[in-house]
C-alpha cells in the first residue's frame, strides 16, 4: 500500500476547490499493467475540498499494490494527479511526478520521494507532499 499525505496550501489567498486528487503509477515498459488500476483510483468517490483565503487542507491518498503482485514495480514513476477549480471558475488539472517505487534494504517496496513541493499550474495554490 502506498500512502501519501498531500497538503494543499492557498498561496495567493484566492478561492479554489480541489475536485479530485489521486496517486497514479507509470512505467514506460508496463503502461498497460497500470491503466485499469489507475482508472479505478481516479474514479473513486472524492469529497471536494474548498480552500479559501489563508486555508490549507491535507488529504491522505492511498494506492494498493496488492493487485500488482506479479508485476516488477521497481522504478515505476509515482504521480499525484490533482483536479481543481480556480477562483475564476476554470477547471484545471496537474499531474506531478513526485518520485519512484524502489526496494528497501529489507526487500519491501517503498516510494523514494524526489519532490516535496510543487506549485500548481493555476498558480493559486501550492501543493506539498510527504509520506
Amino acid at each position: 500500500m502506498i500512502r501519501i499525505v498531500v497538503t494543499y496550501v492557498n498561496k495567493n489567498w484566492q478561492n479554489a476547490v480541489i475536485t479530485n486528487s489521486h496517486i497514479a503509477l507509470c512505467h514506460p515498459k508496463l503502461l498497460n499493467e497500470f491503466t485499469k488500476l489507475n482508472h479505478a483510483y481516479s474514479c473513486k468517490p472524492f469529497n471536494p475540498v474548498a480552500i479559501t483565503e489563508k486555508m490549507h487542507a491535507s488529504i491522505e491518498l492511498e494506492y494498493s499494490l496488492s493487485e500488482l503482485k506479479e508485476v516488477d514495480l521497481e522504478n515505476a514513476d509515482v504521480y499525484v494527479h490533482t483536479e481543481y477549480i480556480d477562483s475564476q471558475g476554470q477547471r484545471l488539472f496537474d499531474n506531478h511526478r513526485i518520485g519512484n517505487l524502489c526496494m528497501s534494504g529489507i526487500s519491501t517496496k517503498m516510494v523514494l520521494i524526489e519532490s516535496t513541493m510543487y506549485e500548481l499550474q493555476g498558480r493559486s495554490i501550492l501543493m506539498s507532499m510527504k509520506l
